[in-house]
């Protein structure tokens, strides 16, 4: 009884991977005079796992020799597990390696932890090679190791819809279909845009009786924010409400999104300011506004952002808040932005915002002003040279242009097609 009080305890602890309550609970029990079991030395080494210590769970296994112990399946899918969440696979695979020579049969949740970190990593051909490692051991894959095939063609570059299709087939035959699976094929077209396939999967759902989550509606929202649709999406909105699904902030930047893409800012801004907004919806409706040529309401809610909602500007936001000011003579205001966020954020120096500081300076003829920000760059790319060089060819320096034409290939960059032009025109000039 006393072994189980403290087995149960010390589990309780390992499942919330309280590696040092753990460690504290098995001391007590050995030094109270209770050998531990297998289930004691399985709990330390759940500990370890969850705690993100795979080290650790090494030298825990050594227990099993100290105490004269066999371990069974579960003692080394805990050391294959944490060190496929770190994304050590060779050392993952040592360890299912080693359950041969300790003449432990694994099984599908030996092999789980490789097959999710290849299928996180688009890797088709590591998680084909793991199911084929299971049929050689005689382990069946089930749903799960499966799936694992499916969510890989998805994420795969190199994967085509027909591919991703014919994986939901061949797990549909063998298992059924269900909501997890779909929800898969919703994730893989949305990111695709493809709004006709989004729509026809989403409805195969009611069409399995199933009912839709909020994954479910997530996917298709994000699919209609991609192709500038909000009207549909509003509508999914409100349908998510009458099924008692909350829209999270995910669904709400989705929306606020598609109404920014469709050229609709004012809508997106209400949306904004009604619920928990966040850095990537201030960037979208910024964009937006900017878009429209409201340089100075896109500045105003950029204002806002930081003053009433305290939210760090991403690189993204600054670049979408100084293209908004694009008229000829906005060039010493993107620099005044930018040297502002910069000191009041302590942020890097990005090369895409400083571009948009240099592109807009040499079209405000401040030439001398541009080089400054350009100097400031530590790996400047083609656009910052190309902005330098377009500013001296449009006045006709010519000799300037050549300058940094030269400068640009001892860099070791490669002058693109608007270099090259800039130098031809002053040249013609």
């Amino acid at each position: 009884m006393r072994l189980k009080y403290y087995n149960d305890k010390i589990h309780t602890l390992a499942k919330a991977g309280n590696v040092k309550g753990a460690k504290r609970v098995f001391e007590e029990m050995c030094n109270g005079g209770l050998r531990p079991n297998v289930l004691s030395l399985n709990s330390m080494l759940l500990a370890a796992q969850r705690g993100n210590q795979p080290g650790l769970a090494v030298d825990l296994f050594g227990n099993f020799e100290r105490y004269r112990l066999l371990p069974d399946c579960a003692s080394f899918q805990a050391l294959i597990s944490a060190f496929a969440k770190r994304g050590e696979l060779d050392r993952a695979n040592y360890w299912l390696a080693k359950m041969k020579e300790h003449a432990v049969k694994p099984n599908q949740f030996s092999f789980t932890p490789l097959l999710n970190v290849c299928a996180r990593n688009g890797d088709v051909a590591g998680v084909n090679a793991l199911l084929s490692r299971m049929a050689r051991e005689g382990v069946m894959p089930d749903r799960i190791c499966k799936t694992a095939l499916l969510e890989a063609r998805i994420k795969s570059e190199n994967s085509c819809a027909e591919d991703v299709i014919a994986v939901f087939d061949e797990i549909e035959r063998d298992f059924g279909i269900d909501l997890v699976l779909v929800n898969n094929m919703l994730h893989y077209f949305a990111k695709q845009g493809d709004v006709d396939q989004c729509k026809a999967w989403f409805d195969r759902i009611s069409s399995a009786r199933l009912e839709p989550d909020l994954t479910s509606f997530n996917c298709l929202l994000d699919c209609y924010a991609k192709a500038s649709l909000p009207h549909p999406a509003a509508s999914y909105i409100q349908t998510m409400r009458s099924k008692s699904i909350q829209p999270n902030v995910t669904s709400m930047n989705c929306l606020i999104e598609a109404y920014s893409k469709a050229g609709d800012p004012a809508t997106a801004t209400r949306l904004l300011l009604r619920h928990k907004p966040n850095v990537i919806t201030f960037s979208s409706v910024i964009s937006a506004w900017g878009k429209r040529g409201e340089a100075e309401i896109a500045y105003r809610i950029f204002e806002m952002m930081i003053k009433r909602y305290q939210i760090k500007p991403s690189e993204t936001l600054l670049t979408n808040l100084l293209k908004a000011f694009s008229r000829r003579s906005d060039g010493a205001r993107r620099a005044e932005i930018l040297l502002d966020a910069m000191h009041r954020y302590n942020l890097p120096t990005s090369t895409i915002c400083v571009n948009c500081v240099i592109d807009g300076l040499q079209k405000d003829n401040r030439m001398a002003d541009a080089i400054e920000w350009f100097e400031k760059l530590e790996r400047p790319d083609a656009f910052s040279f190309s902005s330098i060089i377009h500013g001296f060819s449009s006045r006709g320096d010519m000799a300037n242009a050549e300058k940094w034409l030269n400068r640009m290939r001892d860099c070791g960059i490669e002058a693109d097609g608007i270099a090259f032009h800039s130098t031809i025109l002053a040249a013609a000039r």
